[in-house]
């Protein structure tokens, strides 16, 4: 019911105002489009149980951010106004032309005789206005850049904007119209706004950190934001119910604490007894009222987690039945969690990797290796800098989530799992050795950096073995690194081509993700979120239980009985 509820506000209550927005101006419609904004956040506030957080951390949800950029697109179609209009009138233009003469003949980008070719220039203006600034904006990212330990360079993080978009000369566009389509293009034009609004959740949030001195997690919230705006960060929303895809149907308490665990909201589901518990004297703290704590303590959750968004990829990897066969993939990492299993296992694949057992590996004619790792994007204090020492060399970087993609997650485990060469001597190692000038104009700092070599985890399988390895990389958001959302890009083109046997079940609703890359995307995403969502239910289904007994210090010190379900294989 919950997610039904979200959903006949994202899809009905939120497009009714595109109806009005495309046909008139913007100074028309915005009182109208504002009230149903602001009815439909006021709706979703009380659906997403908003009243269950402080005030501080309402302000700060973000439900208004489109869905790419880590948001429900709740409430946004005021800043859109403009775009819509705009590309709407473009494209009928030509129509209008040819059916009346007379229009035909009135030059649209200059005359002052109809009060919506008025407005239409300036929308225009407007939007060229807002692009031009939002460029610079990410220009002055784009400077901020910094050279991970695997000599990769990384810029502050933005949300893209396509190369393409440009707003020039509106009366050249309106004499040939064929040669600017951004003009007509509503997602382009209206991800200017979305970019704006984004940079300002941005600074919101990173204000907020600024002042949440007693959070245990190193800028959560800016964390937060950075890692829901990556590819799949919300896809699980796009994993709609489908009477033909297993495990597709949630009940509500999971998309409710789903959705809070997106938006930086505290969990309904662990008020209660948290509330219990802290009126008992128990020091309860934010990290446990959002989830972070349950989800970082012990094992088990981790472990169900691995297991979902491994099943996830080896899924993805086994999908495509090709001409040009590779050969088969298998699931490498079986064992019970138990050392003498974990011995054996590794004995059994020392053949592949000696220093690893692989989670997925590939035999034939291209053999390959593929590392599947999920991590947590909230990162517990003290994190690491990456500064390391002269003696050691720059270290991976653990604190930088919230400003650059997937910046406290995957540096780290590109060293340990693929491993880095030495690069520099330890003379010129420097604190500041990270950070890489603006461009290539700026002087070049005295130092050059020092990293000591490192094998890895596949350092025998690449070396030795001739193997290829791939780390699969991804954050518990649902985000997935670069990486990984290549090898999805490319596997959906071979999707597409003659002789290629697509097995993936693409469920009955029309509703449901129809590309390959759509839809195993959104698939990962969801078993991802959902087996953490499945983990912090089970921690306040297991704290109420010895509450109800009369028992609060194993309420509080229990650990939630999460325990992975039994391996189909």
């Amino acid at each position: 019911m919950r997610e039904l509820q979200v959903d006949l506000l994202r899809f009905v209550a939120a497009s009714f105002p595109s109806y009005w927005m495309g046909g008139m101006a913007p100074a028309v419609t915005a009182a109208a489009v504002s009230y149903s904004d602001e009815r439909t956040v006021a709706a979703s506030k009380v659906v997403l149980g908003f009243g269950d957080s402080p005030a501080d951390r309402q302000a700060c949800a973000g439900a208004c951010l489109s869905l790419r950029t880590g948001g429900l697109n709740l409430g946004a179609n005021l800043r859109a106004c403009s775009a819509v209009f705009f590309a709407t009138l473009f494209a009928l233009l030509p129509a209008l032309r040819a059916s009346s003469p007379s229009l035909a003949a009135v030059d649209v980008a200059t005359t002052d005789r109809f009060p919506t070719f008025t407005a239409f220039r300036a929308a225009h203006e407007s939007l060229s206005s807002s692009l031009d600034s939002l460029r610079a904006l990410h220009a002055s990212l784009d400077a901020t850049r910094v050279r991970w330990v695997d000599g990769s360079v990384h810029s502050a993080y933005h949300p893209p904007l396509a190369p393409q978009l440009r707003l020039g000369g509106l009366a050249q566009a309106l004499a040939e119209p064929a040669s600017a389509p951004s003009f007509r293009s509503v997602r382009k034009l209206a991800a200017v706004s979305s970019g704006h609004a984004w940079l300002a959740a941005k600074a919101r949030l990173d204000a907020f950190d600024d002042a949440n001195t007693s959070s245990p997690t190193c800028r959560r919230e800016g964390a937060r934001l950075v890692s829901v705006s990556q590819p799949g960060g919300t896809a699980w929303l796009d994993y709609v119910p489908d009477a033909g895809l297993f495990y597709s149907v949630r009940t509500s308490a999971a998309f409710l604490a789903a959705v809070q665990r997106l938006l930086g909201l505290e969990l309904s589901a662990l008020k209660p007894p948290l509330d219990a518990l802290a009126a008992l004297g128990h020091p309860v703290t934010q990290a446990h009222r959002l989830g972070d704590y349950c989800l970082h303590a012990g094992s088990g959750g981790k472990t169900r987690r691995h297991k979902a968004g491994l099943r996830a990829s080896y899924t993805v990897l086994t999908a495509l039945e090709t001409p040009c066969d590779a050969g088969t993939v298998c699931l490498g990492d079986r064992d019970d969690r138990t050392a003498a299993t974990r011995e054996a296992a590794r004995l059994r694949h020392a053949h592949l990797n000696a220093t690893t057992v692989p989670d997925l590996y590939r035999l034939g004619l291209v053999p390959w290796q593929w590392e599947y790792k999920c991590y947590s994007w909230t990162v517990t204090k003290p994190a690491s800098l990456g500064q390391g020492t002269k003696a050691t060399g720059s270290k991976p970087s653990t604190s930088e989530g919230w400003l650059y993609a997937l910046g406290g997650t995957e540096e780290f485990l590109r060293h340990a799992v693929l491993g880095v060469t030495e690069r520099g001597l330890p003379a010129d190692w420097h604190p500041q050795s990270r950070l890489v000038p603006p461009d290539a104009a700026s002087p070049s700092p005295p130092w050059r950096g020092y990293v000591t070599a490192h094998d890895g985890a596949y350092s025998d399988a690449r070396d030795n073995k001739g193997f290829g390895a791939t780390l699969l990389s991804t954050e518990n958001s649902g985000a997935v690194s670069p990486s990984f959302d290549a090898l999805l890009r490319r596997l959906d083109r071979v999707s597409r081509e003659p002789g290629t046997k697509d097995l993936t079940n693409y469920g009955v609703s029309s509703s449901s993700p129809s590309t390959f890359r759509g839809y195993h995307l959104a698939a990962h995403s969801a078993a991802v979120v959902y087996s953490d969502v499945t983990t912090l239910l089970d921690d306040a289904a297991t704290k109420s239980f010895w509450l109800a007994r009369g028992m609060p210090d194993l309420a509080w010190t229990a650990a939630p009985v999460c325990g992975a379900p039994p391996d189909p294989l």
